[in-house]
């Protein structure tokens, strides 16, 4: 039988996630591993409360704390998977950009790391660069004589596309 509440069993799973030992498919097995070697058990339902003081010390020197009610930081704070993903694809779009600058500034001066970052503070981060992009872009075609459309198009807009711009009349 396991010594360990509900409460600390989640923030131990909570934390794997954060580390991405557990994948979005519910893929365990780094997990198991790194319990296998850390406590000698491969579930947290057969830990003792040693073996969870030896896993919390094993995160602690991953970044992660755990308290006894629920966990108190995880990597990357708490900015999601998606988040991530989408700041490393547009990080790699943008190769030119002052990164802290970005943070800094979409921070409001909070932070200057993504890795600080609240997933509010991520999700700022990442409209700001898309906004960079967006700004090239329309530079870009601007100055290349290019037309481009910034909103979608909805049904006025297609009405009045369909007409002869001499005549007025529907084409």
């Amino acid at each position: 039988m396991s010594t360990l509440s509900r409460k600390q069993k989640a923030a131990i799973h909570v934390a794997a996630r954060g580390l991405g030992l557990i994948d979005k498919f519910g893929n365990a097995e780094q997990y198991r591993m790194v319990l296998r070697n850390v406590t000698g058990k491969e579930s947290c339902t057969r830990m003792t409360q040693s073996d969870y003081d030896r896993l919390c010390a094993w995160f602690k020197t991953q970044g992660i704390v755990i308290g006894n009610q629920a966990v108190m930081g995880v990597s990357y704070s708490d900015i999601t998977n998606r988040q991530v993903h989408k700041l490393n694809a547009l990080i790699a779009e943008l190769p030119d950009v002052n990164l802290p600058g970005v943070v800094h500034q979409a921070t409001g001066g909070a932070q200057t790391l993504i890795s600080e970052c609240t997933a509010a503070e991520a999700s700022k981060v990442i409209e700001a660069l898309i906004d960079i992009i967006n700004r090239r872009e329309l530079h870009r075609a601007r100055s290349g004589g290019l037309r481009i459309l910034r909103f979608p198009p909805d049904r006025r807009s297609t009405r009045f596309a369909n007409r002869e711009p001499s005549t007025g009349e529907t084409v």
